[in-house]
């Protein structure tokens, strides 16, 4: 192989290189693009998911008094000794 077959050999490898490069770099953009907002509304449900239970669990801490309150029979009177 003389020295022109070599260097436009290089030449073509390269310029493919780069068209290929140029190719996967905005495939891989667009696929961030349609991923960046699944990940953002995962996490936005699970924020709301996790509010959710520390309002569930701290809705669930006053049942037991309403309950009691609720009950009657003298039990109002326990709860306001007992402060």
């Amino acid at each position: 192989m003389n020295r022109k077959t070599a260097v436009g050999l290089l030449v073509f490898a390269n310029v493919l290189w780069g068209s290929s490069y140029v190719v996967a770099k905005i495939a891989l953009e667009a696929a961030l693009l349609v991923v960046q907002p699944l990940v953002g509304s995962l996490l936005g449900l699970a924020l709301l998911a996790s509010a959710a239970l520390i309002f569930g669990a701290l809705y669930m801490m006053t049942l037991p008094e309403r309950v009691l309150i609720a009950a009657g029979d003298g039990v109002l009177d326990e709860i306001s000794g007992a402060l």
